[in-house]
């Protein structure tokens, strides 16, 4: 810059409007805040909470059980070699059992 163009006070080093930079910074970052997820819609499970009943011998409160704290609709209980169909259903608790109907593992769909 020649003597005579001289910039306004501040602007030189990038201290022109820094609220306004502030303002656009935050603005950014509040763009990458994690959204809070979507509340399960009623009745859909959520396998997490099931897994309190791995390694235990079913029986129909055990069962009851896991659907409550799965939030589930509907549990389907699975043996060895039984045979199943694949369709995804979104309510649906399984639970695996090994051939002493012990749990041993627990899935929606």
């Amino acid at each position: 810059m020649s003597p005579r163009t001289r910039a306004p006070q501040g602007a030189r080093h990038g201290h022109g409007r820094p609220a306004a930079g502030c303002l656009v910074l935050a603005a950014a970052l509040a763009g990458c805040a994690s959204p809070e997820p979507p509340p399960r819609p009623a009745g859909e499970c959520d396998a997490g909470p099931a897994h309190t009943v791995v390694g235990r011998r079913l029986t129909p409160e055990l069962q009851e059980e896991a659907r409550a704290i799965s939030g589930a609709e509907i549990v389907r209980t699975l043996v060895p070699g039984q045979v199943i169909t694949m369709e995804f259903n979104p309510r649906r608790l399984n639970l695996q059992l090994n051939r002493d109907y012990v749990v041993t593992r627990a899935t929606c769909g």
